[in-house]
Protein backbone atom coordinates (compact mmCIF):
# COMPACT_ATOMS: atom_id res chain seq x y z
CA UNK A 1 0.00 0.00 0.00
CA UNK A 2 3.15 2.43 0.70
CA UNK A 3 4.69 1.62 -2.38
CA UNK A 4 1.32 2.35 -4.73
CA UNK A 5 0.99 5.46 -2.49
CA UNK A 6 4.54 6.86 -3.42
CA UNK A 7 4.27 5.89 -7.38
CA UNK A 8 0.91 7.67 -7.27
CA UNK A 9 2.41 10.72 -5.41
CA UNK A 10 5.53 10.91 -7.74
CA UNK A 11 3.08 10.13 -10.63
CA UNK A 12 1.06 13.51 -9.66
CA UNK A 13 4.29 15.33 -9.03
CA UNK A 14 5.28 14.71 -12.47
CA UNK A 15 2.25 15.58 -14.32
CA UNK A 16 1.77 18.79 -12.47
CA UNK A 17 5.39 19.71 -12.94
CA UNK A 18 5.44 18.81 -16.95
CA UNK A 19 1.97 20.95 -17.12
CA UNK A 20 3.52 23.85 -14.93
CA UNK A 21 6.45 23.45 -17.54
CA UNK A 22 4.39 23.83 -20.32
CA UNK A 23 2.64 26.25 -19.38
CA UNK A 24 5.71 28.73 -18.44
CA UNK A 25 7.09 27.68 -21.90
CA UNK A 26 4.16 28.96 -24.02
CA UNK A 27 3.82 31.74 -21.54
CA UNK A 28 3.59 35.36 -23.81
CA UNK A 29 4.01 37.59 -20.93
CA UNK A 30 7.46 38.46 -20.78
CA UNK A 31 8.28 39.18 -17.08
CA UNK A 32 7.63 35.37 -15.49
CA UNK A 33 5.39 35.66 -12.67
CA UNK A 34 6.00 35.20 -9.16
CA UNK A 35 4.18 31.73 -9.09
CA UNK A 36 6.82 30.47 -11.39
CA UNK A 37 9.78 32.13 -8.96
CA UNK A 38 8.10 30.52 -5.90
CA UNK A 39 8.15 27.38 -7.89
CA UNK A 40 11.09 26.74 -9.77
CA UNK A 41 12.09 24.11 -7.96
CA UNK A 42 9.29 21.91 -8.60
CA UNK A 43 9.18 23.34 -11.99
CA UNK A 44 12.70 21.19 -12.12
CA UNK A 45 11.33 18.20 -10.12
CA UNK A 46 8.56 17.69 -12.59
CA UNK A 47 10.83 18.31 -15.82
CA UNK A 48 13.58 15.44 -14.21
CA UNK A 49 11.12 13.04 -13.51
CA UNK A 50 9.44 13.43 -16.76
CA UNK A 51 12.75 13.28 -18.49
CA UNK A 52 13.95 10.05 -16.11
CA UNK A 53 10.09 8.65 -17.09
CA UNK A 54 9.67 9.38 -21.30
CA UNK A 55 13.47 8.67 -21.93
CA UNK A 56 13.05 6.19 -23.45
CA UNK A 57 10.52 7.69 -26.23
CA UNK A 58 13.18 9.14 -27.98
CA UNK A 59 14.42 5.66 -29.76
CA UNK A 60 10.66 5.53 -31.67
CA UNK A 61 11.44 8.72 -32.40
CA UNK A 62 14.59 8.72 -33.74
CA UNK A 63 13.75 5.41 -35.63
CA UNK A 64 10.77 7.46 -37.60
CA UNK A 65 13.32 9.86 -38.50
CA UNK A 66 15.89 7.84 -39.35
CA UNK A 67 13.21 5.98 -41.52
CA UNK A 68 11.86 9.13 -43.20
CA UNK A 69 15.34 10.50 -44.11
CA UNK A 70 17.60 7.46 -44.91
CA UNK A 71 17.60 4.43 -46.58
CA UNK A 72 14.52 2.85 -44.46
CA UNK A 73 16.84 -0.57 -43.31
CA UNK A 74 19.67 1.75 -42.25
CA UNK A 75 17.42 4.58 -40.80
CA UNK A 76 15.74 2.16 -38.81
CA UNK A 77 18.66 0.54 -36.95
CA UNK A 78 20.89 3.77 -36.93
CA UNK A 79 17.45 5.60 -35.69
CA UNK A 80 17.92 2.61 -32.77
CA UNK A 81 21.28 3.54 -32.01
CA UNK A 82 20.75 6.92 -32.06
CA UNK A 83 17.67 6.88 -30.14
CA UNK A 84 18.65 4.42 -27.20
CA UNK A 85 21.80 6.85 -26.83
CA UNK A 86 19.76 10.09 -26.49
CA UNK A 87 17.31 8.39 -24.43
CA UNK A 88 20.13 7.39 -21.77
CA UNK A 89 21.19 10.45 -22.41
CA UNK A 90 17.90 12.25 -21.41
CA UNK A 91 17.30 9.65 -18.65
CA UNK A 92 20.50 10.52 -17.36
CA UNK A 93 19.77 14.34 -17.13
CA UNK A 94 15.98 13.53 -15.57
CA UNK A 95 17.84 11.93 -13.03
CA UNK A 96 20.02 14.67 -12.44
CA UNK A 97 17.33 17.27 -12.37
CA UNK A 98 15.21 14.96 -10.23
CA UNK A 99 18.11 14.38 -7.34
CA UNK A 100 18.60 18.59 -7.52
CA UNK A 101 15.57 20.14 -8.00
CA UNK A 102 16.53 21.22 -4.19
CA UNK A 103 19.15 23.17 -5.19
CA UNK A 104 18.92 27.06 -5.60
CA UNK A 105 19.39 27.67 -9.17
CA UNK A 106 20.89 30.85 -10.57
CA UNK A 107 18.59 33.96 -12.32
CA UNK A 108 19.31 32.24 -16.45
CA UNK A 109 18.76 28.70 -15.44
CA UNK A 110 16.96 26.98 -18.16
CA UNK A 111 15.82 23.42 -19.30
CA UNK A 112 19.17 21.52 -19.75
CA UNK A 113 17.22 19.35 -23.14
CA UNK A 114 14.72 20.90 -25.19
CA UNK A 115 11.09 19.23 -24.37
CA UNK A 116 10.48 15.99 -26.82
CA UNK A 117 8.98 16.07 -30.28
CA UNK A 118 5.93 13.83 -28.60
CA UNK A 119 4.88 16.38 -26.07
CA UNK A 120 5.58 19.96 -27.76
CA UNK A 121 1.81 21.91 -29.27
CA UNK A 122 1.23 21.27 -32.87
CA UNK A 123 2.67 17.62 -33.34
CA UNK A 124 0.72 15.71 -34.87
CA UNK A 125 1.38 11.98 -33.92
CA UNK A 126 -0.16 10.23 -37.07
CA UNK A 127 -0.38 12.80 -39.84
CA UNK A 128 -2.73 11.71 -42.95
CA UNK A 129 -1.07 12.08 -46.15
Amino acid sequence: MKRSVLWLAIAATALIGARVTQAEEFSDDPAPSSFFNDCAPFVKLGRGLSNFTFGWLEVPLNMKYGYEHQDQGAGLMGGLVLGAAKGLGRMAVGLYETATFWLPQPDYYGPILPTLEYFQRGHDPLPLE
